[in-house]
Order: structure tokens, then sequence, then C-alpha cells
């Protein structure tokens, strides 16, 4: 059961535990965080799908938000995000998304077959929003059932990674969701349908990921390729502990050697399976630029000569990475040049580590590339 309150959004679970995602000003009255603090915006009503997925209307924002509980992540479905919408962005207005405008939502149903009712109380109507794809949920920890490759004609692509594969986005501006769209030409060329899904982790370490897929993903046949994101932040737990910044160059023989053949190990075993493997190397908004994540920097106390140069960290992660023979798109690269290019957009967002929609769109065309050249389908 869902309930909005003046203080956010609480949940009451079928054992009689209450759980809290907070406004802005209850923030330490919430038992949940949003996924990079995110804000959850001014729930007025609400209205859920199923025990795990919610919707509500923001009526200071002057949006309709979608929330899945178990990935704390949230998602815009009308309105733009922002914490008060009334004296800049509220209005009439349908369209797609951000596109659209809504003035002081109330309330909220789903009708029977799906669609959200919304009562856009200063609009004085009620508006609908359809088509709203939750098939393609992430599939976070709690709930990993991936179905068997069935059909032959069937490429099954598995991404895994920690929240930044998957935080507050739409399937069609996620990564796993441009790369399946840029590539469904390609697989229907050689005959075959493209089918991507994301396995995220938020805050793991590298480790929980590859048990993840040596022993669900690989056993059950579940994907014809598995794309495993890797991070100074899944990479440092390697060391023993997690660095918000980043990994340390020093003790780096240790966590490289162990980066090398847990890859290598996890290579050979998918190739057992029938699946391969392609790993994608990422930096965090600190190891790229002191721009990006900028007020994180400014309320984290860390000086810039805390912070590893960002070149170091790359190179040996990527030098490790081929260390373990397994093809990979040095993401490093990528997000530097695209750093230095004129009135480049921002690549992070401002307070946390997640990718920015330019950021997502950048890594997933880069991506898009590097398989086409790979050809991993034929």
């Amino acid at each position: 059961m869902f309930v909005a309150d003046l203080l956010g959004l609480v949940r009451r679970n079928p054992d009689g535990t209450i759980q809290r995602f907070a406004t802005p000003e209850a923030y330490g009255q919430g038992n949940r965080q949003m996924q990079g603090l995110e804000p959850l915006g001014y729930p007025f009503a609400a209205t859920a799908f199923d025990d795990n997925s919610v919707v509500y209307t923001d009526v200071r924002g002057d949006a309709v938000r979608y929330l899945d509980w178990y990935a704390a992540a949230p998602q815009v479905l009308g309105g733009i995000d922002v914490v008060d919408g009334s004296a800049s962005t509220a209005g009439h207005r349908d369209g797609r998304g951000d596109a659209s405008r809504f003035d002081a939502p109330m309330g909220i149903a789903i009708d029977p077959s799906g669609r959200i009712v919304v009562a856009d109380s200063g609009s004085r109507r009620i508006r609908i929003i359809s088509n709203l794809d939750r098939a393609h949920d992430v599939r976070v920890v709690d709930d990993l059932a991936p179905r068997p490759r069935e059909d032959p004609q069937n490429y099954s692509v598995a991404f895994v990674g920690t929240s930044n594969l998957w935080n507050y986005m739409r399937w069609s501006d996620s990564i796993p969701g441009i790369v399946e769209s840029g590539l469904a030409d390609d697989l229907r060329v050689a005959s075959r349908a493209l089918r991507v899904t994301p396995f995220a982790f938020p805050g793991a370490g590298l480790t929980a990921e590859t048990s993840f897929v040596s022993i669900v993903l690989a056993q059950s046949h579940a994907a014809d390729l598995v794309v495993v994101d890797i991070n100074p932040v899944t990479v440092s737990f390697l060391c023993g502990h997690v660095m918000a910044a980043g990994v340390q160059s020093a003790g780096a023989s240790k966590w490289t050697k162990a980066l090398a053949v847990e890859l290598r190990r996890l290579d050979a075993e998918l190739r057992e399976h029938g699946t391969k493997l392609v790993v994608v190397t990422t930096p965090v908004p600190a190891d790229l630029s002191p721009a990006e994540g900028a007020w994180n920097a400014l309320v984290s106390g860390v000086s810039a000569g805390q912070v590893t140069p960002p070149s170091e960290v790359g190179d040996l992660m990527n030098a490790a990475v081929r260390a373990a023979g397994v093809p990979y798109l040095d993401g490093w690269a990528i997000l530097q040049a695209e750093s230095r290019t004129p009135n480049h957009s921002a690549l992070f967002g401002t307070q946390d580590a997640h990718f920015s929609v330019h950021g997502r769109a950048v890594i997933a065309q880069a991506l898009i590339d590097f398989l086409r050249t790979l050809k991993p389908w034929q």
C-alpha cells in the first residue's frame, strides 16, 4: 500500500514494516534514498501498478512521476524535473514526457487498460498518459529471474552494472535502450531480433556482479552476450574499501591483478555456456573533470590534491582488462574526448555519479559503433 503525505511517499509492506522516500524538507525522516539523491518531488496523490511500481502527482513541481520502488529510480512521465515549477514551467501542453506541461496536477488513477489518468487541476482538465514502457524496468537484486534463450532467432544481450547502468531515465534514453534501438537494423540484416535486458546492482562491487553473471546468467543460458560496465566504484571493492572519488593508484598491482583474474575467469566460464563477454570501462565524475559533479565536490570537502589523476586510473583499469583478454570499450577515452569538445553538454549529474542524458547518449553510441565492428552475433 502506498500513501502520499507532506513528508513524502510511504509504502506499507505485507509484514507491516513501513518505508519512506522523503521530500527535500524532510530528509532524515525517510529510511530510503533515491539513486543519486535525485529529488522525489512533492507527492500529492498516488496510485500503484503493483507492489513495487507507483505513479504520483507532484503538485509543486507540476509533474507526474513514476517510481520503481526496488531500484529507487524515479522518472518524470509528464512535465519537467524541477523542484518548484509554478513560476516557470506550469501550464497546459500535450506531448511526450518533458515536452508536456501540467499545472497543479492532483488526482491520479490507472484505468483498466493501464493508462494513467490525471486530474490536472490548474488546467481544469482530465489528462491521459499512455504507452508507459514498464516491460523494461531494470531487474534488481530482489527480482532476478532471467528467461532462458528460447528462440534462436532472438539475440539476447544482458547489461550488468551499477546504478549508472540504469537510474532515473526512460527506456528510450537509457544506455541499453539506445543500444537496442541503434542495433535493431544490424540484427535484422542478420535475420535476428535484438532483445536487451538491464540488470543493475546499485553500489555493488565487481564480484557481486560477476557472481550473478556466473551463477544466474551463464547457467540459465539467458544471454548470448553479456555487457559488464566497470568503473572506479565497482573496482574499489577489490581494494577492500570504497573510494568516493575513485580508485587510488596506490596498491594498483593488487587490484589490477585481481581485476584481470576475475574477468579472465568470467570470460572462460561464459564461453563454456556459449555466451560472449564485452566490458565497458567508465570513470566517475571526479576522475573526468572538476566541472563534472561540481556540487558534490564542493560539499564533500575533497580537495583537488586528493583526487587521483584520471588518466592514471583509467590506464590501469584498461590495462587490467587487456591482460584478461576480454574485448572492451574504453569509455574513459570517449568521455575525456567529449569533455574537451567546444560547447559540450554535461556528462554527469550535479550531485551524483550517474550519467546525464547526454552522457548516456555518448556512451551508448560508442558502444553501438564498437559492437558493429565486433559483430558478436555472427
